[in-house]
């Protein structure tokens, strides 16, 4: 697998491709070593269609390349601290939190935000592209985490439920799309609305979190 991830980034080391399995899988799998979470990750992906299991790929080396970074540093520094965050699990739900961690995920790439240049497209790119919502969406997919994913704040990891980051990325989109089409980029967002609870972001994103984990 990493030999594949390579094709996607090929500066990415070893060390750090583990460490994305360990961000992404380890509390799930909290006594397997890092080639048992390599060999279950290949399993699970070997029954999948294969944009989907692109997409994961692409997530795990996204996540290696932010451990390397800095970005999840608390990772890089410990990342057993992953393999014992289950207990966690629940201990950020609410609207409050579900705000707080959009403004978090929103914070990835900061530099970008300040050219306040299209600033809600920008921060709903930031969100898309933030190594945290993607491992939650790869969760889902991948069908681990009992709809729950990791989440590391003041160097602290904690398990939320996939839905909080779905409902921080649909409420920055719906912005987005108000701002693009507020300047004419796009044309109107109508199509959205036809998604179930397009009203309701937080069933919404109840919704899409039950669809992807199911």
């Amino acid at each position: 697998m990493l030999e594949q991830i390579y094709d996607i980034d090929d500066l990415l080391t070893e060390d750090d491709y583990y460490d994305a399995l360990i961000f992404i899988i380890g509390d799930v799998y909290p006594h397997h070593s890092e080639e048992e979470l390599e060999k279950k990750i290949e399993g699970m992906l070997d029954g999948m269609p294969e944009d989907y299991s692109e997409s994961i790929l692409n997530t795990i080396a996204n996540v290696g390349k932010n451990i390397a970074s800095g970005s999840l540093d608390i990772v890089a520094q410990n990342p057993a601290l992953l393999q014992g965050a289950g207990t966690a699990a629940g201990s950020l739900i609410g609207g409050p939190v579900g705000a707080k961690v959009g403004s978090e995920l929103g914070k990835f790439g900061a530099k970008e935000l300040q050219k306040n240049v299209l600033p809600a497209t920008i921060k709903t790119l930031s969100v898309m592209q933030n190594p945290q919502a993607q491992t939650a969406i790869a969760r889902a997919a991948l069908g681990v985490g009992n709809g729950v994913a990791p989440l590391t704040q003041n160097g602290n990891v904690s398990l939320i439920p996939v839905a909080t980051y779905l409902r921080a990325l649909i409420s920055s989109a719906q912005k987005a799309l108000i701002e693009l089409d507020s300047k004419a980029i796009i044309p109107p967002a109508s199509f959205s609305e036809s998604m179930p609870y397009s009203e309701d972001i937080d069933m919404q994103a109840e919704w899409l979190s039950e669809q992807l984990c199911n």
